[in-house]
């Protein structure tokens, strides 16, 4: 009776499941993995979010030097983004920057700059 006692707590044993430590290393191998994961997607937003202020950026100085190429020489005029929009340069006023203008006379030329307003104020690039 004794000897199948023993024989089947020795069957159980071997039975048994994993161990601890195999356990342990199991969890810290995902963990490491997830940790590379995570390190290498964290930075996809950021670079989209400067795609797009750059592109807003790059359209509303295309749309700008298409309005002034327009107008007369030697008129004076202005525009800011509204005047853009009800010409048709723009389909919509941008969202992420401002467009300050110095007016052109017959002497000197407008000039054009944008500021960085929303989502684009804390990133760095060249509007």
């Amino acid at each position: 009776m004794r000897n199948h006692l023993n024989s089947r707590l020795k069957a159980r044993r071997q039975e048994a499941g994993f161990t601890l430590i195999e356990l342990l290393i199991v969890i810290v191998i995902i963990a490491i993995l997830a940790a590379i994961v995570v390190l290498s997607v964290g930075g996809i937003g950021d670079k989209g979010q400067l795609s797009a202020c750059k592109s807003d950026a790059s359209t509303l100085r295309t749309a700008e030097e298409a309005y002034f190429a327009s107008q007369t020489t030697g008129s004076v005029y202005t525009a800011d983004q509204s005047v853009l929009v009800t010409k048709g340069f723009l389909s919509q006023p941008s969202t992420l920057h401002t467009v300050a203008v110095t007016a052109a006379t017959a002497t000197t030329p407008a000039s054009i700059s944008l500021t960085k307003v929303g989502a684009c104020a804390g990133l760095s690039y060249t509007a």
